[in-house]
């Protein structure tokens, strides 16, 4: 059996050998890596340098924005405040913020209903983006009237109903904090996180960040450099360097190491709302994820020009993060789990253990069988079509026909891929409100919307999304007497998806999303769009 330093030193080998030549292969300016277990840093390295063709080389100490990574430090800075008696994570979030209030074609008030737990799990039904301060506009904005334009915008589900990944929950939950406790939250997660775990180059504070001059910059093929400052902050405003983070994974290891109560950390590990069977999917900040067939909790990234990866395996003790200046490659993924299987090689015991045996549904929630085909797309845009194919029901995903049958409580079952962990367990779950149908995957809770597929001709009105000031998606109304869709290309890839009016000018997508043309400019998903008149020749990123 190798030792540990046979295994670092195996790492060290593959990432030394391997990185430079994806660097150069991919135009990856730099990347930062290492890996960790409960007692800190086992190893670490950076590669590359700070800017394409400048700045400084890539160091263990250089910052680098962790963009959704950021979610599990807000998480724990919410949790600290939960422990300290400021916050309830299962009080309605109007005592905390009185003025609050969201749009929803579900139910009235449901601002009500939403918690601290509900926000942090992505169960609020709350979207993607806000109006002002998102990923799409970049005007100056402050983190206070980001926050405050929520209330702008219209919840995807109902409040409590299932987890749909989002940036708002995390930025109100960190508005949240801010209001209760005073401080900026960037100086609160100073003083109640990063100091105790003496986290000396973690911060959320944007002029600090602009002043370090060993940060590296983003770079994204639609805008080089991207903006710095984003008003995203308790969703995605942590800069970090890779040795923190390790120091900051090592805490988990070490299973709260006196920082978080074990109860508080319990909770932050926990899936709030799952699914019986599931065992992969979202807990306060931190996801629980496959990771080349081992369990892994932690939080990706992605935007602005940055990716990462940071994740830890608990049977394994170990962790492992990379951090990336650019956002038009696939290598942070595959890497960080190359390195967890040369640390800790998973053996088909491993694999059996991670294996969790039948998973079952309940019963009461199954409609009837001849209810089941149709088309249904994730919040990705990702099409899986149930079907009868001679007299056989079956599933479809990415061209991909496999058979289904029946389970004894009624769920539908097909046999897995490999690596996929055995059995896929797939179930319609109805919602009370008429016309809202979902095809749940079991085994980590991701939700696809049914879409009733049709494309009716008749009046067709374009539409432009800009991101990072380059044309990123163009979007088509198409409606007449009987109906409407919206369709997209480019970075928000949308099939044809079935409109409802609920308003003069306002309707909803069968995701959930609106799409409001009643406000100057007009928006979908709360995206700001531009009228234009498609030109063939124009070039989408």
């Amino acid at each position: 059996m190798p030792d540990q330093a046979d295994e670092i030193a195996a790492v060290v080998g593959h990432v030394s050998e391997t990185v430079p030549r994806l660097l150069a292969d991919q135009d990856l300016p730099g990347l930062a890596v290492g890996v960790c277990d409960k007692s800190g840093i086992l190893w670490s390295a950076g590669f590359g340098r700070t800017v394409r063709g400048g700045g400084v080389p890539v160091t263990t100490q250089t910052l680098f924005n962790l963009m959704s990574g950021s979610k599990m430090y807000t998480a724990t800075a919410v949790l600290l405040a939960v422990q300290d008696g400021l916050l309830d994570l299962d009080e309605p979030l109007v005592s905390y913020l009185p003025d609050f209030t969201v749009h929803s074609t579900w139910e009235l008030h449901p601002e009500r209903r939403m918690t601290l737990r509900i926000l942090l799990s992505h169960r609020s039904g709350l979207t993607h983006e806000a109006r002002r301060g998102s990923n799409f506009d970049h005007s100056d904005v402050s983190f206070d009237d980001h926050c405050r334009s929520i209330s702008d915008t219209w919840l995807r589900f109902p409040v409590g109903h299932h987890a749909e990944y989002g940036n708002l929950a995390f930025d109100l939950a960190a508005w949240t904090v801010e209001r209760v406790t005073g401080p900026r939250f960037a100086d609160y997660v100073r003083d109640v996180l990063l100091r105790p775990l003496e986290l000396g180059r973690t911060t959320y504070d944007r002029d600090q960040i602009v002043a370090d001059v060993d940060r590296a910059v983003g770079h994204s093929d639609y805008a080089t450099p991207p903006p710095v400052r984003v008003p995203m902050v308790g969703a995605a405003g942590v800069y970090a360097s890779v040795d923190d983070v390790l120091a900051y994974l090592a805490v988990h290891l070490r299973e709260g190491a006196g920082l978080l109560d074990p109860d508080l950390l319990e909770q932050m590990y926990d899936l709030p709302g799952r699914f019986p069977g599931q065992r992969l999917g979202f807990g306060l900040g931190v996801s629980t994820s496959d990771w080349g067939g081992r369990t892994v909790r932690g939080h990706s990234g992605g935007g602005f020009g940055f990716l990462c990866d940071l994740g830890w395996d608990p049977a394994a003790g170990l962790g492992v993060a990379v951090l990336a200046n650019s956002d038009d490659h696939p290598l942070q993924a595959g890497l960080a789990t190359q390195i967890l299987q040369l640390m800790s090689p998973i053996t088909p015991a491993h694999r059996e253990q991670e294996h969790h045996g039948p998973q079952t549904v309940a019963e009461e929630t199954q409609p009837a069988v001849d209810n089941w085909p149709g088309d249904y797309v994730d919040s990705g845009s990702r099409t899986t079509r149930v079907a009868v194919v001679e007299g056989t029901l079956t599933l479809e995903r990415d061209g991909v026909v496999e058979p289904l049958r029946l389970t004894g409580l009624g769920g539908l079952v097909t046999e897995g891929r490999e690596g996929a962990g055995g059995e896929v367990f797939l179930l319609l779950h109805h919602h009370s409100a008429p016309g809202h149908d979902y095809l749940v995957r079991v085994v980590d809770g991701v939700v696809s919307y049914r879409n009733p597929a049709r494309d009716p001709a008749g009046d067709e009105e374009s539409f432009a999304v800009d991101y990072l000031g380059s044309l990123a998606t163009t979007l088509v109304l198409r409606r007449n007497d009987e109906g409407a869709t919206l369709t997209g290309t480019g970075y928000l890839n949308l099939p044809p998806l079935t409109l409802t009016e609920q308003g003069p000018g306002l309707w909803s997508s069968s995701v959930g999303e609106v799409l409001d043309l009643s406000t100057s400019p007009p928006t979908y998903a709360n995206i700001p769009l531009r009228r234009f008149n498609p030109d063939p020749d124009t070039k989408q990123h």
